[in-house]
C-alpha cells in the first residue's frame, strides 16, 4: 500500500541578499527552484516539498526597466531601504502598502506612538461611523415599518368607512387618531 496522506504542499521561500548558485548556468537566474533528492532511488524524495531561492544581488533593473508585477517586488525587495520616496513608476496598491509597512520600519520610537495613536483614532472614527450607518439602516427599517403599518391602517380604515362603519369604531379597529380618521373620510370619493 502506497503513502497517500493528503498533505498540502510544502514551499520553503528564502530571500537572499547574497549569491547561492554561482555556476555560469545559473549566472542570471535570480529565482532558483530546489528539490530535496533520493541518490539510492535516483528520484525525487518529494512533490510536496520545495525550496525557492531568490537572489536579489543578481537582479539589475533600474525602476524605469520593470516590466510586471514580479520585477516590481524584486525591485522593492532589493531596494526598498535605500529608496527616499515611492517611485511615479510603481502602481498598484499592494505596493503601495508595502512602501508604508516599510516607511512605519524606520519610525522613532516617539513617531511610532504618534503613528499608533493615530491609528486608534482612525479605527475609533471608522467604528463609530460604521455603528452610526447600522443605526440609520436600522432606525430607516423601523419607520419603514411603521409609515407601511400606517399605510395599511389608512386603507383599512378607507375600506370600513366606505361601508359605512362610525368614526369611533373605524378609530379602535385601525388605531388611527380621529384627526386621521377624518382625514381618509374626506379623500373618499362622495357618493
Amino acid at each position: 500500500m502506497r503513502w497517500n496522506y493528503k498533505l498540502k504542499s510544502v514551499y520553503v521561500v528564502s530571500i537572499l541578499n547574497f549569491i547561492t548558485f554561482k555556476e555560469e548556468s545559473a549566472e542570471n537566474d535570480i529565482i532558483e527552484r530546489v528539490s530535496l533528492y533520493r541518490e539510492k532511488a535516483q528520484k525525487q524524495f518529494s512533490e510536496k516539498l520545495k525550496f525557492i531561492f531568490i537572489e536579489l544581488p543578481k537582479f539589475k533593473k533600474q525602476v524605469d526597466e520593470l516590466e510586471n508585477n514580479m520585477d516590481t517586488w524584486l525591485f522593492l525587495l532589493k531596494n526598498t531601504f535605500e529608496l527616499k520616496k515611492r517611485p511615479k513608476q510603481i502602481k498598484g496598491k499592494i505596493f503601495k502598502l508595502f512602501l508604508e509597512i516599510a516607511e512605519i520600519k524606520h519610525l522613532t520610537p516617539e513617531e511610532m506612538e504618534t503613528y499608533k495613536k493615530s491609528l486608534e483614532n482612525n479605527y475609533y472614527v471608522r467604528d463609530i461611523a460604521n455603528f452610526a450607518r447600522k443605526e440609520g439602516r436600522m432606525e430607516g427599517r423601523m419607520e419603514g415599518r411603521m409609515e407601511g403599518e400606517q399605510i395599511k391602517s389608512l386603507k383599512v380604515a378607507a375600506k370600513l368607512l366606505l361601508n359605512g362603519m362610525p368614526i369611533e369604531e373605524v378609530m379602535y379597529l385601525t388605531e388611527l387618531s380621529r384627526e386621521q380618521v377624518l382625514e381618509v373620510l374626506d379623500k373618499l370619493p362622495k357618493s
